[in-house]
């Protein structure tokens, strides 16, 4: 399964915002809610002030998980006398028996790496927002849109998992959604909003004005924004303009619909940026020069410049240089292929466990070791998914799914540095990841099995027994 990328859904999440409308008889609900984040603003505060994250953010979340009460963690709401019982288990890590309220929601905020986000416009603000609760209604019932974020609109009417972790689909969610209430703080024009509501969504350059138009017949499947891209459209709104009246509501087209595609007069082509500077990648099977390219951030021309030479599977080729040492970086650079395994396990974010036990993907990962009967992915699958991530890199890995196995794997190293393997113990047993980079006493690692999923999480370095890395590729 492919990874969820923001900049594919600010688009999305833009068009949703901007077509959401509160249903009339949840507005006085709206309204208190808001009523008590302001009384609270105080302590939200004080986080933004500490972590650089708005406050109203903070208040929409902790309204969602404890329903604004100052008892429980701002992780999930469990109860601040303890660790969180619930996913994800365990925080915070460290201190305790018992948190306060402020300790709680610092560790919650950092664990999403809250801190260190910087796009708090409106498609940014929702990607977090779906990113805290997780993809899962995105991944796997994409008929409906997240009641985490859109509960009490009209994007939402029902379908939501229970507490046991199953898709209901005639279940009602009876919380506000928490870009609703985003919504709702702009239709206020509450004055600590002119940031958020004032700064337009990342737009791209003018484009020609449409000149001309030809029809396309709606298929199974196909969005606005699909739609857009297969004709070359600046975005779905330029094919909504043009079907408006057919189209009232963008979000509901219909099967064999005939739709008005609007086309814009070519322009000159302007030459390509060069890169001044540039790094060797070895090209693998499966590649393209487009994916190459849009990897890398440069057109297509300007990568055929550098390249004038046909290019095939294990050729060198040419491509912008990147910091060596950006651990955000993940590409396989010359000598050999330090870092192509974390390439790899970076397409697999938002892979989750299903309720049922039966993802497949995760099922793929426990065929890649030992394990005696992967039928199941609700057996431990972390090592397993660093096996997986590792053959597919072409480097020989354990084979093993028990962590601790992966202690003897490969080279011992001292010290943390990206793209190593980590294997340590947690409150839950002993675990395995990719180490992606350092964060004071925390380690930030690129695993799976991470609160049932493919994700970046931070944990202390005091729980590390050990850093591995593979013998074939030199330090």
């Amino acid at each position: 399964m492919g990874s969820i990328n923001y900049e594919n859904l600010k688009d999305e999440y833009q068009r949703l915002f901007d077509t959401c409308s509160i249903r009339p008889e949840k507005e006085d609900a709206l309204d208190q809610i808001i009523a008590r984040m302001e009384r609270d603003r105080a302590r939200y505060q004080k986080l933004q002030d500490r972590l650089g994250i708005p406050w109203y953010f903070i208040a929409v979340i902790h309204e969602r998980e404890s329903s604004g009460s100052f008892a429980g963690h701002l992780h999930n709401g469990d109860p601040l006398n303890a660790p969180t019982v619930h996913r994800p288990a365990g925080r915070p890590p460290t201190g305790g028996p018992s948190f306060t309220w402020e300790e709680s929601a610092e560790d919650a905020l950092k664990l999403k790496d809250l801190d260190e986000w910087t796009d708090w416009r409106i498609p940014g603000f929702l990607f977090q927002l779906e990113r805290y609760n997780g993809f899962g209604y995105r991944l796997y019932h994409q008929n409906v849109l997240s009641p985490y974020l859109w509960s009490f609109s009209t994007h939402y009417e029902r379908g939501k998992y229970n507490h046991d972790g199953h898709f209901n689909p005639q279940l009602q969610d009876g919380q506000a959604g928490t870009a609703t209430l985003l919504r709702r703080l702009v239709d206020l024009k509450k004055d600590y909003m002119s940031d958020l509501a004032g700064v337009p969504a990342p737009t791209a350059p003018a484009k020609p004005k449409p000149v001309a138009a030809k029809t396309y017949l709606v298929r199974p499947g196909d969005t606005l924004s699909k739609i857009a891209r297969q004709f070359g459209l600046p975005s779905w709104r330029e094919l909504w303009k043009a079907n408006r009246e057919a189209v009232p509501n963008p979000d509901l087209i219909k099967v064999d619909q005939k739709l008005v595609i609007p086309t814009t007069q070519p322009t000159a082509p302007s030459e390509p940026a060069v890169p001044s500077e540039t790094s060797d990648y070895i090209i693998r099977k499966g590649d393209s020069l487009t994916q190459i390219a849009k990897f890398f951030g440069i057109t297509m021309g300007a990568l055929l410049q550098i390249n004038p030479q046909l290019s095939k599977p294990g050729t060198v080729i040419k491509v912008p240089r990147c910091s060596d040492e950006d651990p955000s970086i993940h590409v396989s650079l010359v000598p050999g292929q330090k870092r192509l395994w974390m390439e790899i396990a970076t397409r697999e974010i938002g892979v989750v466990a299903y309720p049922d036990g039966e993802n497949p993907r995760i099922i793929e990962y426990l065929n890649t070791t030992s394990y005696p009967d992967p039928e199941e992915d609700e057996i431990p699958w972390c090592a397993a998914f660093v096996n997986w991530c590792l053959l597919q890199a072409g480097l020989k890995p354990k084979g093993s799914a028990r962590a601790v196995d992966w202690l003897d794997w490969g080279q011992e190293l001292e010290a943390p540095r990206a793209s190593r393997v980590v294997v340590f113990h947690t409150i839950g047993g002993d675990h395995a990841a990719f180490l992606e980079k350092e964060k004071g006493d925390y380690l930030r690692l690129l695993g799976g099995n991470q609160g049932q999923e493919v994700n970046s999480t931070n944990f202390p370095k005091s729980w590390v027994m050990g850093y591995r890395w593979p013998k074939e590729i030199p330090l």
